[in-house]
């Protein structure tokens, strides 16, 4: 493996009919560069988490011993990983995300999860984002234009635009609808909304796409409800039940 800024272990086991005479190290292009010596029958481990070479170099051993033996080495484990500092800008790559206002009006926004694949000049996939801000509220219902920026290890930044679209949440009462003598019933949207649902922006206003229900709507009917603002609408909907315990 490429050894150059190298991070981990070697761990292997030597053995000889004489005395241990063994060199570890790594061959690049100036050579044979020893790192360390093992003079001991036995398990031996190196670190190389310190070590750097030049350019691409392969991990090597050198019998030292006089005695004209050989030395066995059994390698035992390897935990090793070869990594690289990365000497260019990262490239980030964003994707469009919709996000749902709390029941507060309010929503805030992990930057990683607007990633889509962004890679740091040597390939690895980059973990530390942010955005101009992470706080949206009612101000920014619909659409929201934002710049993700990722930081590589080194510090170098790269940005990716992408879109933030920030819709209320619409949580639906699930509870079954009871006609009254008429055989029908009338709802306002204000029944159906649970306390979850985004009730304190002003610039949302809801409204039922059915507000009448009547025996033709039993035993189940999907309750719609929808939300507009700022020219747009979002839609959610619910299974209720519908009763008429006045029935005849």
């Amino acid at each position: 493996p490429t050894v150059e800024n190298a991070n981990g272990t070697i761990s292997f086991y030597a053995s000889a009919s004489g005395n241990v005479q063994l060199e570890l190290g790594v061959y690049d292009n100036r050579g044979f560069n020893s790192v360390a010596t093992f003079n001991s029958v036995g398990t031996h481990t190196y670190d190389f988490s310190d070590f750097q070479a030049q350019g691409s170099a392969s991990i090597a051993f050198r019998h030292l011993g006089s005695n004209g033996c050989c030395v066995n080495i059994t390698i035992d484990n390897i935990v090793y990983k070869s990594f690289c500092q990365p000497a260019e800008a990262p490239t980030a790559v964003a994707k469009d995300l919709t996000v749902k206002l709390d029941a507060t009006g309010n929503v805030i926004v992990n930057p990683s999860a607007l990633d889509n694949g962004s890679l740091d000049a040597c390939g690895e996939p980059i973990t530390n984002f942010s955005l101009e801000k992470t706080l949206f509220t009612c101000d920014d219902l619909g659409s929201n234009e934002v710049t993700l920026t990722a930081t590589d290890s080194e510090g170098q930044t790269a940005t990716a635009q992408a879109t933030l679209t920030v819709e209320p949440t619409i949580s639906i009462l699930n509870s079954p609808i009871s006609l009254d003598e008429e055989g029908e019933r009338v709802f306002d949207v204000d029944y159906f909304l649970r306390s979850s649902s985004t009730l304190d922006c002003e610039a949302i206003t809801y409204s039922l796409a059915q507000s009448t229900f009547t025996c033709e709507d039993k035993p189940y009917i999907y309750v719609e409800v929808i939300a507009a603002y700022s020219g747009d609408t979002v839609r959610a909907s619910q299974i209720v039940g519908v009763v008429d315990y006045m029935e005849p």
